[in-house]
């Protein structure tokens, strides 16, 4: 459905976001286009997926003004059944009182929607997952917050209006005592206010306090949360690498020690601190990082042999990986792939490209069998 990032964001440049990212700055896209993701999530995909099980596990749960509502407002055990079921009524007349459903890691009930994850993964490199919000006629799931993440809202169908209200702390994140999450005094006058239609987008940047209401009967929007890698998370990697190589780091710190003996060994790891320092290398933390992303293998069944020239081909990978040029091992999470220098050649352009034809790729690697590599990456999952 969107295959690529500028599919996605159609008509605006996608550097427009990449560049709201990079300076932690909200951006607002009024696309017009109100069908623009109409098919990512339609009313009858949520009346599907809406089952007791996702309702049970919490995946789904009713929410209004930071309030969840018990599992039995929703739900009945049935005995005759041995499960629990709907309650349709109930849901319905909680939703006329304004009480939101929200569907945690909604990618994981509706493919189209993993897709997209998979996809932005691929272009910008960090975590991505996507929770979806359904409102209806006011109020909303939650009161002012600030979130410990990039958001990228979609708004589905619907009119949704956003307060939005600056940064109160600089790159905050959870469970850290000196950012606790404020709420917005009564009467308190936004910075901004932004009035959602369906295909519109919304970056709202981490630490930005905001809320959003439903205007008129009903709303539906997704929130895709960026969780790029912190400055803390590349120091612990450095340490936890350096374990390897650096006895200092895995001596006893005794309390009981004699004082001099603490002293030299205080002096021993700051002098290895300042080594481990000096190695800080970010691309290799990132390149690290992508490499221990582990995925899942695509299957593709019913490849045909040979793969037709018209056939489009993306990655299977959740990151890019860097690849040897001319073919050897290759880890990716939990996976060790041993590539020809080929297969390595063709999966780098496919990882360039996002989404490519096998025609294209033949065009531009004269005397390479593409459509014989393309199905042989296929079989063992690195490409879909």
């Amino acid at each position: 459905m969107f295959d690529t990032i500028t599919q996605l964001l159609h008509p605006h440049d996608p550097e427009r976001l990449e560049q709201a990212i990079r300076r932690h700055e909200r951006l607002y896209l009024a696309a017009g286009r109100p069908d623009a993701f109409a098919d990512l999530l339609s009313w009858t995909t949520l009346n599907r997926i809406v089952t007791p099980k996702p309702l049970v596990d919490g995946q789904i749960v009713l929410a209004r003004e930071n309030r969840f509502l018990p599992l039995e407002m929703s739900t009945v055990y049935s005995v005759a059944e041995g499960q629990r079921q709907r309650m349709p009524a109930s849901i319905h007349a909680l939703a006329e009182q304004g009480v939101s459903l929200v569907v945690n890691r909604i990618g994981r009930l509706v493919p189209e929607i993993e897709k997209l994850n998979r996809m932005l993964e691929r272009r910008f490199g960090c975590g991505i997952n996507t929770n979806a919000y359904i409102s209806f006629n006011r109020d909303s799931a939650f009161k002012a917050h600030w979130d410990d993440h990039d958001v990228l809202v979609l708004q589905v169908a619907g009119h949704k209006r956003w307060w939005l209200y600056g940064h109160p702390h600089d790159h905050p994140v959870n469970g850290f005592a000196a950012f606790p999450k404020p709420g917005i005094a009564a009467g308190a006058v936004a910075e901004e206010q932004v009035l959602m239609s369906p295909g519109d987008i919304l970056f709202v940047p981490r630490g930005d306090v905001h809320k959003a209401v439903v205007q008129g009967e009903n709303s539906v929007h997704l929130t895709i949360a960026l969780r790029p890698r912190l400055g803390h998370e590349a120091v612990a990697w450095l340490a936890e690498e350096a374990q390897a190589d650096e006895a200092v780091l895995r001596r006893d710190i005794l309390p009981f020690a004699a004082p001099e003996e603490l002293d030299a060994q205080e002096a021993a790891l700051r002098a290895c601190l300042h080594r481990l320092v000096d190695r800080l290398d970010l691309r290799r933390f990132i390149a690290h990082d992508h490499a221990e992303r582990d995925f899942d293998p695509a299957l593709n069944l019913g490849l045909a042999h040979p793969v037709p020239p018209d056939t489009r081909v993306r990655s299977a990978l959740l990151r890019r990986v860097d690849l040897p040029p001319g073919g050897g091992k290759v880890n990716v999470g939990k996976h060790q792939f041993t590539l020809t220098a080929d297969q390595s050649r063709v999966l780098a352009a496919v990882q360039e490209a996002e989404i490519i034809s096998v025609g294209a790729l033949a065009a531009a690697m004269p005397g390479v069998d593409v459509a014989a590599i393309v199905g042989q990456l296929a079989k063992i999952g690195l490409v879909e």
